[in-house]
C-alpha cells in the first residue's frame, strides 16, 4: 500500500463512521490534517457520515479552524454537514469557538435546503424562515416541474442570505 492509500483508508473510515478505525490509522502515524488530491483532510470525510464520535475524535486531533477549511471546490466541512443533514454534527461543528458565524448563512444553507434538511435550515436561519423554505419544498414536491424547481432553488438560495 502505499502512503496515497492509507490516506484513501483513514477518510474512508471517517466516512463510514467507523471510529476504531480513525483511531487505528491516526495512532499508527496518518495525519488528520493532510490532504488527499481534492484538498479534503479527514474532517471533510467524517462531515459525510453521520457518526458523532468521529467529527469529535477528528475535531479534537485537527488543527485549528479546520471547520472552515475549504478544498479545492471551495467547500468546507461545514458546508457538507450541512449538506448531509445530520443536524448534531452541523451543531457541534458551529459550537466550535473557532467557528466563523458567516458560514452559516448563504452557500451552507442553501446546500442544506437544496437536499431538504429543513432541521438544519432552521437551526442556520431561525423557525419563521425555516418555515418558508418548508412551503416552498411543498410546493416543489406537489408541482414536479423542473423549471419550477430551479426557480425555488433560486429563491431558496436568496433567501438564506437575508437572514
Amino acid at each position: 500500500m502505499t502512503h496515497a492509500d492509507d490516506l484513501e483508508e483513514l477518510h474512508n473510515c471517517c466516512m463510514d463512521g467507523d471510529l476504531e478505525g480513525v483511531k487505528r490509522w491516526h495512532q499508527g502515524g496518518m495525519s488528520l490534517d493532510e490532504m488527499d488530491e481534492d484538498g479534503q483532510v479527514a474532517l471533510h470525510h467524517a462531515c459525510q457520515g453521520t457518526s458523532v464520535q468521529v467529527v469529535e475524535y477528528v475535531l479534537h486531533y485537527s488543527l485549528p479552524k479546520t471547520v472552515g477549511l475549504k478544498d479545492k471546490y471551495d467547500i468546507s466541512p461545514f458546508h457538507i454537514a450541512c449538506e448531509n443533514g445530520t443536524l448534531p454534527i452541523v451543531q457541534l461543528l458551529a459550537e466550535r469557538d473557532d467557528f466563523n458565524p458567516d458560514m452559516r448563512r448563504n452557500s451552507a444553507c442553501f446546500m442544506a435546503a437544496r437536499h431538504e434538511h429543513l432541521d438544519v435550515v432552521e437551526y442556520l436561519v431561525g423557525p419563521k424562515e425555516a418555515a418558508r423554505q418548508r412551503a416552498i419544498a411543498d410546493a416543489q414536491n406537489h408541482q414536479g416541474s423542473k423549471n419550477s424547481a430551479r426557480s425555488d432553488s433560486v429563491s431558496n438560495s436568496r433567501s438564506c442570505k437575508l437572514m
